[in-house]
Formats: C-alpha cells, structure tokens, sequence
C-alpha cells in the first residue's frame, strides 16, 4: 500500500470514528468519508434511480441517513453494451474487498434467479451502524440479519458490476 493510500485510509478512519467504528472502503462510510476517498458526486447520474453517482458513473452509491447501505461498482463506465469486457468472478472478489467492512466474514455464497454469484457476509461493525440504518426500515436487512450484507457479482461468464449491500436480497 502507497504512503498516499495509508494516509487517505488514516482520513476515513479518523472521520468515522464520531459516528461509528467501521473501517471500510465503501459499505457503512459516511458520506463524508466516502468523498474524502472520490471526490465529489457526478453532476448527473444515470437514468431515474435513487443513486448519487460518482467518478463518471462508475459509482452508484445509495445512503440512509448519509451512510452508504448500498451501492454498485461498475467494472468499465457507463454505457455498458453487449460488447463490454467484464471481469471474472475471482477478479470481482479481489476488487470487492476494497469496499466492504474490514471485519467482513463470509458465510456462504450462492447463486441468486439471474445465475449471478451472491457472496452473503457478516460485519459485526455494521451492526454498529443500526441507529442509522433501524431493523424495522425497509429494504435495509431485508433477508437478512443486522449486520449482513451481501455482494452481487452481477453476471454469468464475465463480471460487468458488483452490487454491494446490507442484508440478503439479492
């Protein structure tokens, strides 16, 4: 790891430790620390989601209560079309580590209607993140128990977005 990299690290970390003890690349940061890390939000995102976009849509992040509980990794930028290179399953896990809690342990992995790859996890930090992302909301834990989350390699033969967050519904 980069002196940068550690350093820019060393950031999140310190502005997360007010609101909550998780150390992550993406999953449960503040909206803050997120764009300590990219930068400021793209100034359209595409189509009509409930997305923020970030680094020319590469990033589609969705925040509770700015909290980052959702958002999607896309492997090249938008627009995808059928002759898009993706990447393989065991690419899109490496590149996945880099935006989910620290203490993010698997459980199991499976494979969701469409055939993509669902690798489910637990983070006992993102629990600590409940008053910011309550039991009762919906679509939050949705399948899942507080404190999992799930990573969606989205794709069959090559790995195009990862969509990561909490609970199990994939």
């Amino acid at each position: 790891m980069k002196a940068s990299q550690l350093i820019l690290l060393f950031l999140v970390v310190i502005s997360q430790s007010t609101a909550a003890d998780i150390i992550s690349g993406g999953l449960g940061l503040s909206k803050q620390a997120w764009e300590v890390k990219q930068g400021k939000p793209d100034a359209e995102c595409p189509g009509n989601l409930p997305y923020t976009c970030y680094g020319a849509g590469k990033y589609m992040v969705s925040y509770k209560d700015d909290y980052i509980w959702m958002f999607e990794v896309y492997i090249h930028p938008l627009p995808n079309t059928g002759k898009t290179q993706g990447i393989s399953v065991e690419e899109s896990r490496s590149l996945a580590k880099r935006f989910i809690p620290m203490d993010g342990q698997l459980i199991k992995t499976y494979k969701n209607r469409s055939g993509s790859i669902v690798d489910l996890y637990m983070s006992e930090t993102l629990k600590s993140l409940e008053s910011h992302f309550p039991a009762n909301e919906p679509g939050v834990w949705t399948g899942g128990e507080i404190g999992n989350f799930m990573v969606i390699h989205s794709g069959i033969d090559s790995i195009k977005r990862i969509v990561i967050g909490t609970g199990n519904n994939p």
